[in-house]
C-alpha cells in the first residue's frame, strides 16, 4: 500500500524519530538555465511555514511564502493571492518530510511499479495531478510528476531527486533536476542546515 511505501521511505532516510526531531530546514542551491546562474533558497518549519525563492543575479524571479493559513506567490514582479486549494497544496509542500504528513491518507494510492532511470520504482498517486516514484530497492524518492493544464494544453513537469546525503541524521537529496517541456534546470544544494538558519521573520 501507499502507507507501506511511505514508511519504507521514512525508514530509508533515517527513521521516524530522526525525522520528527527536525523542526526547521534551510536549503541553498545553485543552478543555471540557458547559461544564466540561478540561486534557489528553501526554508521550512514544522509549523506550516514555507519559503521558496529563485533569484537571478541577485534579483528575485519567483517567491512563494506560506505562514500558517496565509500565503503569497510572486513571480516576475506580480503578486498573486493563492486560492484555498493552492494554500492547502503549499501546506503539503511545507512539511519537512511530506511523507510523514501523508501517512494514512486514504486518498493516496499505490498504482504499480514503473522504471525510473532503469530502476524499479513504486508509483504513488498523490493527487489527481501529481505522482511520486519511490525506488523498490532503496526506498528513496526518485521522481515526482505533476500534470498541468495551460491554455488548453497539458504539460507534465518532472522533478528528479538524486545524491542523497545525511544532514542531522536524515538523508536529503542534494541534487534536484526539474524539467517542463524542453527546459531542464538542475540545482545542486551547496548548503543544507537543520534546526538552524531559519527565523519567523523569513515568512513575513
Amino acid at each position: 500500500t501507499a502507507t507501506d511505501v511511505f514508511n519504507n521511505y521514512i525508514e530509508a532516510v533515517g527513521g521516524q524519530e530522526a525525522v520528527a526531531g527536525i523542526n526547521s530546514i534551510m536549503m541553498l542551491g545553485e543552478g543555471s538555465v540557458q547559461g544564466t546562474p540561478l540561486k534557489l533558497t528553501i526554508k521550512k518549519t514544522s509549523n506550516n511555514q514555507f519559503l521558496q525563492e529563485i533569484s537571478v543575479m541577485g534579483n528575485v524571479m519567483s517567491k512563494q511564502v506560506l505562514n500558517g493559513d496565509s500565503a503569497s506567490i510572486a513571480a516576475q514582479g506580480q503578486t498573486m493571492n493563492p486560492s484555498p486549494e493552492q494554500i492547502e497544496a503549499l501546506k503539503k509542500e511545507s512539511a519537512i518530510i511530506p511523507e510523514m504528513a501523508m501517512l494514512g491518507d486514504e486518498t493516496i494510492t499505490l498504482k504499480g511499479v514503473e522504471k525510473v532511470d532503469g530502476k524499479d520504482a513504486y508509483v504513488i498517486q498523490l493527487t489527481d495531478a501529481k505522482k511520486a516514484f519511490y525506488a523498490t530497492e532503496s526506498g528513496l524518492k526518485l521522481k515526482e510528476e505533476t500534470t498541468q493544464q495551460m491554455q488548453g494544453q497539458t504539460f507534465v513537469q518532472t522533478m528528479l531527486f538524486d545524491d542523497y546525503k545525511s544532514v542531522g541524521g536524515v538523508l536529503f537529496p542534494h541534487k534536484l533536476s526539474q524539467s517542463m517541456g524542453p527546459q531542464n534546470i538542475e540545482f545542486t544544494f551547496t548548503e543544507i542546515k537543520v534546526n538552524e538558519g531559519v527565523s519567523d521573520a523569513d515568512f513575513q
